[in-house]
C-alpha cells in the first residue's frame, strides 16, 4: 500500500500535468512552389505505393526506394589490371611503429624511418600508420604488418599519408 502510494506521489510530481503540456509543432521549411509541388507530388506517389503495398499479406516494405533519397547511379569505373608479374616482396625486419607529434615512425631492421624515406633495397616508404608499414618498390605497393614476415602486394595506387 506504501509502495503504491510512493509511486503514485512520483508521478503526480514529475509527470506533467495538462496544463502544463506544451504544443509542440514544427515549421515546414520554405520551398518554392516548384519544388513545393514536385516534393508533394513525389510525397502523395510515396503514399500511393505504400497504400499498395499494405494490401499484402507482408505489409509495408521499408526498404522501398524512397523518392528524397538520391542513389548514386553511374557505376564506378573499374580499375585496369596489369598483366605483370609482382615482384617477390622485399623481406624486411619490420618491428613496430611509434608516433613522435604528428607523425608516424617505423622500426625497421634496428633504425627508425619516416615516411618519404627510402631504405637500402630501393623502397621508398609512403605509409606508415599504428601496426602497418607501406613501400613502394618497382610500381607496387607492399604493406606489411608489424611482427609479420610476409607482406600485401597491390599494384601502385595513390596512398594517403
Amino acid at each position: 500500500m506504501i509502495l503504491a502510494w510512493r509511486g503514485y506521489a512520483l508521478f503526480e510530481k514529475y509527470a506533467p500535468s495538462t496544463a502544463e503540456a506544451v504544443d509542440v509543432t514544427i515549421a515546414a521549411p520554405v520551398m518554392s512552389s516548384a519544388s513545393q509541388s514536385s516534393a508533394n507530388s513525389a510525397f502523395s506517389d510515396l503514399l500511393k505505393k505504400q497504400a499498395e503495398a499494405a494490401k499484402h499479406p507482408w505489409g509495408r516494405n521499408p526498404f522501398m526506394d524512397v523518392p528524397w533519397v538520391v542513389k548514386n547511379k553511374k557505376p564506378e569505373p573499374v580499375p585496369e589490371t596489369t598483366s605483370q608479374e609482382a615482384p617477390p616482396a622485399p623481406q624486411l625486419q619490420f618491428v613496430g611503429t611509434s608516433k613522435s607529434q604528428d607523425q608516424w615512425l617505423a622500426a625497421i631492421q634496428g633504425d627508425i624511418y619516416r615516411v618519404g624515406d627510402s631504405l637500402p633495397q630501393n623502397l621508398k616508404i609512403i605509409r606508415i600508420t599504428r601496426h602497418t608499414l607501406t613501400v613502394e618498390f618497382e610500381g607496387w605497393t607492399y604493406t606489411y604488418r608489424a611482427g609479420e614476415t610476409g607482406a600485401i602486394v597491390s599494384p601502385r595506387q595513390e596512398v594517403n599519408p
